[in-house]
């Protein structure tokens, strides 16, 4: 049995145990809040600097400004596609130029040639070169992509037929010398020959580039790009729309009015 100033104390123990409790429920809640309100304030604040629209004209322009500082020295994407030897050339041509559709490309070259050099090695082992200078997408499901596209037309080891390389920026220069012709591989004049007379037996451009023009606008809302058929759960971005060029049947490009696609 406790006394009555045992008792007492116990009252006065419990009541003082009871009010930290609820103030220590109070703050973690309050805590709780704070962390779910900053939360939501920076994806609005987010959103409203990915659209340019922040009510700040000083965070906008930080934000610009790293944006473009990150495009400009962040790495790009040199892929070779070596396809089965029995696939049929134009089929794989349309392949390759169908990875245009991809929304999340923003430029990019393409290049076709062949191993043979000579007159009767000419066509032999067709393969392409892709050159990504700019995207919005990270190289682990870059890769994981193009393997899903093309591995059904590509032999194992995909790593050998498939190939997606990361590239500094500082090679930039020197692999687009490469796809615009201007260096050989090995510097092979005669490869280079026979690869200029099968492109225009084959109806191939010298190389083909495509790129979005500067006043396209991005687009973040799934119905657009599902309408223009872009698979669903592909990262957000820009979206083209599909048409197909009266003059080649066989190339799929996707573009739109505001699409800037050069040979």
């Amino acid at each position: 049995m406790m006394t009555d100033e045992e008792f007492e104390n116990y009252q006065i123990y419990k009541s003082k145990m009871d009010n930290m409790l609820e103030i220590g429920e109070l703050s973690a809640m309050k805590e709780a809040y704070e962390k779910i309100f900053r939360q939501e304030a920076e994806k609005k604040c987010r959103m409203l600097l990915r659209m340019g629209k922040c009510e700040h004209p000083a965070l906008q322009k930080l934000y610009d400004n790293n944006k473009k500082l990150k495009k400009e020295l962040s790495d790009f994407y040199f892929i070779t596609i070596n396809p089965k030897s029995d696939i049929e050339l134009q089929e794989f041509k349309s392949m390759i130029l169908g990875v245009w559709n991809w929304c999340w490309i923003e430029k990019m070259y393409v290049v076709l040639e062949q191993r043979g050099a000579t007159d009767e090695e000419r066509g032999y082992l067709p393969h392409a070169h892709i050159l990504i200078e700019q995207c919005n997408n990270e190289w682990g499901k870059i890769q994981s992509q193009f393997k899903d596209k093309f591995k059904n037309i590509c032999g194992a080891p995909y790593e050998n037929t498939i190939n997606v390389k990361s590239k500094a920026r500082e090679w930039l220069d020197d692999k687009l010398e490469y796809i615009l012709g201007k260096k050989t591989d090995g510097n092979k004049p005669e490869k280079q020959h026979q690869d200029k007379i099968w492109r225009e037996e084959n109806n191939i451009k010298e190389y083909y580039k495509f790129e979005l023009s500067t006043d396209k606008k991005s687009s973040n809302t799934g119905g657009a790009r599902n309408n223009t058929g872009v698979k669903k759960g592909t990262k957000r971005g820009k979206y083209k729309k599909k048409f197909t060029q009266e003059s080649e049947p066989n190339d799929i490009k996707v573009v739109n009015e505001k699409v800037k696609i050069s040979f």
